[in-house]
């Protein structure tokens, strides 16, 4: 395989065309990405191309769907019957998709996969743990939370580096913000807030990263955490982040970075190469996230995998041969790095570092960095409940409906935590109860 996708390659780098046989007498296998971009798009239909020039038994077919309406497109599908063979999605959203009974478990379709020993055995245990014993999904890459920073911006204004600490990152908020000329510091993400917002209230409060104490009482409400929410949406209420950052979704959070809006976003690894189209390759670079001033603890939302998973589309007993070898491809060492050296997404197969470690490294500059932070004795995590049920729901609809309310002045950072600590607290009762 490797020397077939060898001679595809340099067949695309000769003449510019990727060979594609033909989808006569193909079975026809769809799917769906859960959080596309015009550079994404553009690179797994490039990647779909080359996947279906190498065998002939299945016609694998590429869409992809902007984060914010994956959710919709996927409930829409389930409810009428409609879903691809196969999807991308976040470990997040797993207890969201198989509550609605949407995904097969692919113990059985895994053990048959050729590399299946490479795969991280930690996040594979850690999706049976979200699946009660099933496995709904084949982790591939992790995101790494980090800030990136326009590095020509930086220069003009005579900053040497990125700020380390919250209090840092704060006075440089307040002192570059420039209302009047439509120029800041930083873009703020209102819209699906979770990994920036989770990851600074953490490490302004710094209490290890456990959302419930040992009798089961959410601890989002506590005063360190309600300070740091009040500090973290006084960005917004102070004006050193745009007017617009109340609706900013992803793609317009990139896209203020990008026009030179603002000169730093918080956000993980993936966003890279929207970054090199952007400002182009050596006007941005990466660097930690922003430190609690006292301990140096810095957290993210738990490490972020993305997996590819198998939609329900032929009942319980039927045949997912097509759908499983997809997955089996894009998981595969030879397409994670694929996919880890055009979206700057960190591989959980281990064959992808035994294969082409020195090349990850010269294409990603950012690698090292990846593996620096996970190893820093300083680096935390959120311990994100990814096996609450309704844990997909808050992340996508709670955070944002109630930090929007506190970046409008409708509501109290507190009364806000307050809410929070309640869902939370009535999914871990319903979550403890099903046990």
């Amino acid at each position: 395989m490797k020397k077939l996708l060898a001679l595809v390659l340099a067949a695309v780098l000769l003449c510019g065309v990727i060979p594609v046989a033909s989808a006569e007498g193909r079975e026809t296998i769809e799917f769906w990405f859960h959080a596309s971009s015009e550079t994404t798009n553009a690179n797994y239909e490039e990647l779909f191309q080359i996947l279906n020039s190498i065998q002939d038994e299945y016609e694998f077919v590429y869409t992809g769907f902007a984060s914010a309406n994956f959710p919709d497109a996927m409930n829409m599908a389930i409810a009428t019957d409609t879903m691809p063979d196969v999807i991308s999605t976040g470990f997040s959203n797993v207890t969201n998709w198989t509550a609605q009974d949407a995904l097969i478990d692919m113990s059985d379709y895994f053990e048959k996969f050729e590399e299946k020993d490479a795969i991280d055995k930690t996040l594979l245990e850690s999706l049976r743990n979200i699946g009660g014993g099933a496995l709904y999904g084949v982790p591939y890459n992790y995101n790494q939370d980090m800030i990136w920073y326009n590095t020509k911006l930086f220069a003009e204004n005579g900053i040497e580096n990125a700020p380390a600490t919250i209090s840092e990152f704060m006075e440089m908020c307040e002192k570059y913000a420039d209302p009047s000329n439509g120029k800041y510091f930083y873009s703020l993400r209102g819209v699906k807030p979770g990994d920036n917002l989770i990851g600074f209230i953490f490490t302004y409060a710094d209490n290890g990263g456990e959302y419930f104490d040992e009798n089961g009482k959410c601890v989002l409400s506590q005063p360190k955490f309600v300070e740091g929410l009040e500090l973290y949406a006084s960005l917004y209420k102070n004006g050193w982040v745009s007017g617009d950052s109340v609706n900013n979704n992803y793609n317009e959070m990139v896209a203020e970075f990008g026009a030179g809006t603002s000169m730093m976003i918080m956000h993980n690894s993936s966003s890279r190469a929207n970054h090199e189209k952007n400002l182009g390759i050596g006007n941005f670079s990466a660097a930690r996230p922003l430190a609690n001033d006292e301990s140096g603890n810095f957290y993210t939302s738990s490490i972020q995998p993305t997996l590819f998973a198998i939609c329900k589309t032929k009942g319980e007993d039927g045949d997912y041969s097509g759908a499983a070898k997809l997955v089996e491809y894009l998981t595969s060492a030879e397409y994670v790095v694929w996919q880890s050296l055009h979206f700057g997404r960190i591989p959980v197969n281990s064959k992808a570092y035994d294969q082409a470690y020195d090349e990850l490294v010269a294409n990603d500059p950012f690698l090292v960095l990846y593996n620096e932070l996970i190893n820093d004795p300083h680096y935390k995590q959120a311990q994100n409940p990814y096996y609450l049920p309704g844990w997909f729901n808050f992340v996508n609809t709670e955070l944002t409906n109630g930090f929007q309310a506190i970046l409008t002045g409708e509501k109290t950072a507190q009364q806000v935590t307050e809410e929070w600590c309640a869902y939370l607290e009535g999914e871990l009762a319903s979550w403890q109860a099903a046990q």
